[in-house]
């Protein structure tokens, strides 16, 4: 990743609070041409509620050659012979308002709407189509797409209307608002959109002097970080968003990186997991967030106060050209070096106060020194600032804004309050809705609102349509009724957590100081000299080929050499503790199995379930019970790769010669002699391809298990996955596969040697 100079101008960048991803200009325009040539493929980038955002900026010529024909022909496809396309889930369907069009939709042709796959863009976007359709006559048409070709067909007028475009965040709508190609209009959220650090309300209420960031030190001990005892954790964003950045700059010029772990969540679903689960523990917990979403509606979060946001200190906060200081700091809080969101801040005077004349603490201050003198707090590179509000607007192309002006009033009065569109996102999340659902509900629920926004012509026939209370926006049921035992399933796994949260989180520490922290430090803390050496010595004794050995050392000495060899240790750590739970509880389980039929017709379907089920599924619970990091990783992994070792343990003890076992018995054998000396001996070659099959499904849950924090090569396979670094995708996944390649061959070399 470019890190200063000419090569850093190469990468364009799109910020929203929730993320920002930075793209390399080369692959910015082959994303472009691609999803602009498939309108329906996905977006490259997702936030915890489903947003999209894609960097991309061009010239005009750029964005005609992506897009120029690729709505039009999304749309020929959708709308042949003049008649709306198909509901595509609720969401890209056009729709025919009863009656006769009005004047402000007299036209024939669709008015098209982007189809955003994120949930507050969905929401936004399904109430306006219905406005426009049955209060306005108009005929819709949602088209999906990604942010970058929906943004480029916008600007040639191949759709005509973007409900949620953040103001600022996109190089493509600012060139093209300035080059009038577009509108943006409207404010469509009142307040803007937030973020910052926050806590539970029942942690202020309790100690109501934690209000601002200079009291995080003095409660630090309120914030343990399970996995680095001794200090706290700041929960930051997840892995490759730009608030990773901004927040861990925001740490160390804050000055408190020294009492405060940088951890990272590795999703947005593991961050939003993290903070249900304390707060059904009712335990204190500092983490980054930010609104509209669901978890705000949720629960009662406080902010940290920061001083006021300042333009310049919010850049400075941002520069990759401070690259080697962050990564200073990375080196000293385990915090990987990667392009995050951010926010800006007043920053420190000269005699280390805010402009509103606090002061910060010493800590902080120090942050900002350099050769005994403070640095200056207006974009210097110690500044503090707070986070900036971003603008949600509604974004048309021109024609439509000159052809549509009562249309144009309409969006220009649209406005949510936060907590209402916060509430739909989470009641959208809870019930499984789609966004036409969800916006039906609102209309029907909230004629107050919606009927200031309209026309009165339009009033009188939205509330004709939504002014019953009969008015059920919910699709009918049709053949199949309603299973579903997931509400079942979310209730009792809440109330786990709260009758059995404090159980499981002892376990879970016990897990840590006994397990999984020695070994890590272990590893760790041995010279990488030492550790080829021991791997070669293993890997001789294991094939008893010299030339193995040398390949094996030197294929840890390339992952080394990658600048991976801490993460490398992360992982195997985790390996050799989740294999040693395997064979502690697969040995056991395939022997009752082999020596006992109907214990083996119960366990195998068991065993079934297990290997079929998709892994993530995995991470839902153990994350909610243990918490993020390391182990519930370990269980996770534990959970997966266990069935191939029951199984082939069972097999190869079925599978002892008979007359061997009448020959043991015939001389007296006990059954626990006939089975230490006579089965498991000539069941060993298939018990160790259980372990080589079960340390390798192991190693296929690394990337899975960096996207609930547990840190390793698979984290930084999504850093790059999330950034779309490709070079550090390559080194990473290399890495994965020389450490996947040296288990494999040594594992297979003791099972040969039965």
């Amino acid at each position: 990743m470019p890190r200063v100079g000419s090569a850093a101008k190469a990468w364009t960048e799109v910020r929203t609070p929730e993320r920002t991803r930075k793209v390399p200009m080369r692959l910015r325009v082959k994303a472009l041409m691609a999803s602009s040539a498939v309108m329906v493929a996905p977006a490259a980038a997702r936030a915890s509620d489903g947003r999209v955002v894609l960097a991309s900026a061009g010239t005009e010529s750029n964005a005609k050659a992506g897009t120029e024909n690729s709505a039009k022909a999304s749309t020929k496809a959708g709308t042949e012979d003049g008649t709306p396309a198909g509901e595509d889930e609720g969401r890209s369907a056009a729709g025919t308002a009863p009656g006769s069009a009005t004047g402000a939709c007299a036209s024939k042709a669709p008015i098209r709407l982007a189809g955003l796959d994120w949930k507050s863009g969905q929401i936004t976007t399904a109430i306006i189509d219905r406005l426009l359709r049955d209060g306005y006559g108009c005929r819709t048409e949602i088209v999906p797409g990604s942010s970058a070709s929906l943004e480029t067909a916008l600007m040639q007028n191949d759709i005509q209307l973007i409900a949620e475009q953040w103001v600022g965040r996109s190089a493509v709508m600012d060139q093209a608002e300035r080059e009038h190609r577009v509108a943006i209009i409207g404010d469509t959220l009142k307040g803007g959109a937030v973020q910052g650090w926050y806590v539970p309300d029942y942690v202020q209420k309790a100690y109501p002097d934690l209000k601002t960031v200079q009291d995080l030190a003095r409660y630090a001990r309120l914030f343990p970080d399970p996995e680095k005892p001794g200090k706290a954790r700041l929960l930051n964003c997840p892995s490759g968003w730009v608030c990773e950045t901004f927040n861990t700059r925001l740490l160390k010029n804050t000055g408190l990186s020294g009492a405060y772990n940088n951890v990272h969540p590795g999703t947005g679903a593991a961050l939003d997991a993290e903070i249900s689960a304390a707060f059904e523990q009712h335990k204190p917990i500092l983490f980054y967030y930010w609104q509209p979403s669901g978890l705000m509606a949720k629960y009662n979060m406080r902010p940290i106060e920061f001083p006021a946001y300042d333009e310049g200190c919010w850049k400075t906060l941002l520069k990759a050209e401070d690259d080697a200081a962050a990564g200073q700091d990375a080196a000293t809080d385990s915090t990987p070096d990667v392009n995050g969101t951010a926010s800006g801040t007043e920053g420190r005077t000269k005699d280390g106060k805010t402009k509103d004349g606090k002061a910060l603490d010493a800590g902080a201050q120090a942050g900002g020194e350099k050769d005994g003198k403070a640095r200056d707090g207006r974009g210097g590179p110690g500044c503090v600032s707070g986070f900036p509000v971003s603008k949600l607007t509604v974004a048309v192309s021109m024609p439509f804004r000159q052809q549509h002006p009562e249309l144009v009033a309409l969006l220009e009065k649209l406005q949510f309050e936060p907590a209402i569109l916060n509430r739909m996102i989470l009641d959208m999340a809870e019930h499984r809705r789609k966004g036409d659902e969800q916006a039906g509900i609102f209309l029907r629920d909230n004629p107050d609102i919606w009927q200031h926004w309209v026309s009165d012509d339009a009033r009188v026939r939205l509330q004709q349509k939504y002014g019953s209370a009969a008015e059920n926006p919910a699709q009918p049921a049709g053949f199949f009724p309603s299973w579903s035992v997931a509400d079942a399933l979310n209730h009792s796994l809440a109330r786990t957590v709260q009758k059995h949260g404090e159980q499981f989180r002892r376990i879970s520490q016990l897990t840590l100081d006994g397990l999984l922290l020695p070994l890590e430090q272990a590893l760790d803390g041995l010279p990488p000299w030492l550790v080829l050496a021991v791997l070669g010595l293993v890997a001789w004794h294991a094939t008893r080929r010299l030339w193995m050995a040398v390949l094996c050392m030197a294929g840890f000495y390339v992952v080394g050499g990658f600048g991976l060899w801490t993460a490398l240790m992360q992982t195997l750590a985790l390996l050799i503790a989740s294999s040693l739970f395997i064979m502690l509880l697969g040995f056991p389980l395939g022997i009752i199995m082999a020596r006992n039929e109907r214990l083996c017709r119960i366990f195998t379907p068991v065993l079934d379930i297990i290997q079929t089920m998709p892994s993530f599924v995995y991470l839902i619970p153990v994350l909610m019970l243990f918490g993020i990091g390391k182990v519930p990783a370990l269980f996770a992994t534990v959970v997966y790769a266990i069935a191939p070792l029951i199984r082939l343990t069972a097999l190869g003890i079925r599978q002892v010669d008979a007359r061997m076992v009448e020959a043991a018995d015939s001389f007296g054998n006990t059954r626990w002699q006939l089975l230490w000396w006579v089965l498991l001996p000539q069941a060993r070659p298939s018990i160790m391809a259980g372990i080589n099959q079960a340390v390798m499904m192991s190693l296929g849950m690394v990337v899975v298990a960096s996207m609930i924090g547990a840190r390793g090569l698979g984290e930084h396979v999504l850093q790059a996955i999330q950034t779309l670094n490709i070079g550090q995708g390559v080194q990473a996944g290399t890495a994965i596969v020389i450490l996947a390649i040296v288990i494999d061959r040594i594992t297979q070399a003791y099972g040969r040697k039965a």
